[in-house]
């Protein structure tokens, strides 16, 4: 392309958008065509434009996704519970299960990370997430 009619970068995002309208329009203008088939070109690009749903954005999908993060996350939380406070219990007791409580009984430092993982990510995403929007709008 000629740089002096189109300044923008062939990499630029949108480009192909706008080299699509451009030829769309001098077409309609260069045939000389009524405004009726002129707005019938404008809907054609807007459809072009518009986003279309597929089975990834469709509502009911995102929606047993969210419900199924957050039974896992229950699961994790519980779990995290139920190892972090019966093991304790069960080893002053000399009584252990299985090696799994043994092990979490003996650990001081690292016991409660099962279930605090989740909110410790959440206080970390929601921290990032506003400062980022005080990084995009100062």
């Amino acid at each position: 392309m000629d740089d002096d009619l189109f300044p923008f970068p062939a990499s630029a995002p949108g480009v192909d958008v706008v080299v699509k309208l451009g030829v769309v329009l001098a077409v309609v203008a260069h045939v000389g065509l009524l405004t009726t088939e002129l707005t019938t070109a404008r809907v054609l690009l807007v459809d072009i434009m518009a986003s279309k749903l597929n089975s990834r954005t469709d509502g009911d999908v995102l929606i047993q996704r969210g419900y199924g993060l957050v039974m896992l996350s229950l699961v994790v939380l519980l779990f995290g519970i139920y190892m972090s406070l019966l093991s304790p219990t069960l080893a002053y007791f000399e009584f252990l299960p299985s090696r799994l409580h043994s092990m979490v009984a003996a650990d001081i430092h690292y016991k409660y990370l099962p279930f605090l993982i989740v909110p410790a990510g959440l206080l970390f995403v929601i921290a990032n997430w506003v400062g980022w929007q005080y990084y995009q709008n100062s």
